[in-house]
């Protein structure tokens, strides 16, 4: 999978699509449905929607760079391994 840079997941808007790490390990493309603050923190948090049954999962914002891979749009966003 190609992925860009995490500075593009503060670019995700709502009902954007991006690929999210399931608490099983596997990736799933999924839907951006809602950006919040924490309700017990002031951390920012993405609540994203997994499959068509509305499961969802909450990411905080710690870890984005982490469970979130945004799709490069051009060749020029492409982030490659260094060799």
């Amino acid at each position: 999978m190609d992925a860009i840079h995490p500075q593009s997941v503060y670019q995700l808007k709502n009902f954007d699509f991006a690929f999210v790490e399931r608490s099983n390990g596997s990736w799933t493309y999924a839907m951006l449905a809602h950006q919040s603050r924490g309700s017990s923190y002031e951390e920012e948090q993405m609540v994203f929607v997994l499959d068509e049954k509305g499961s969802s999962k909450v990411i905080d914002e710690k870890d984005w760079a982490r469970f979130i891979c945004c799709l490069a749009e051009s060749e020029d966003q492409i982030q490659r391994p260094l060799r």
